[in-house]
């Protein structure tokens, strides 16, 4: 699901110029799992807000680990070969190729601290609830038994 995502990123962000299509992939990679955190968090369901911020953060993690293939370019890229790497070209652009490890090291951290948090977050709001009485069950309507 990730891939596809990654891709349709580079298409959506070519309109803004080099740069924006090259990030694209990575950033619609991350902006995907927060549009549904962002509509959880809205729809007040704790729990699949927890899951899209573990996706969240499983993303992230994704990401550091392209960034951490930049230097030496070892990872299989869709369509064979390690032309086109995304954060090979950007580093190499923003002249810190030589810095992959940090900024990959960065972003694993946060894709780890994510994940933890939101596994963290979805114990803590799974606990069990009291069954709910037929009151509750029904939500706002009033609900008459002869």
């Amino acid at each position: 699901m990730n891939l596809p995502i990654h891709e349709a990123g580079h298409l959506m962000f070519a309109l803004f110029g080099d740069t924006m299509h090259i990030l694209g992939g990575s950033l619609l990679q991350v902006i995907v799992p927060l549009a549904f955190l962002t509509y959880f968090v809205r729809a007040r369901d704790a729990f699949a807000a927890g899951i899209a911020a573990w996706w969240f953060g499983q993303n992230i993690l994704d990401v550091s680990i392209y960034m951490a293939d930049a230097y030496v370019m070892q990872l299989p890229l869709l369509g064979g070969g390690t032309d086109g790497h995304d954060w090979n070209t950007l580093f190499d652009q923003w002249q810190v190729l030589e810095q992959t490890a940090r900024y990959a090291e960065w972003t694993r951290g946060a894709g780890i601290l994510a994940m933890l948090l939101a596994l963290t977050w979805c114990a803590l709001t799974s606990r069990v609830a009291p069954p709910a009485t037929g009151a509750e069950r029904a939500g706002d309507l009033e609900i008459v038994v002869d």
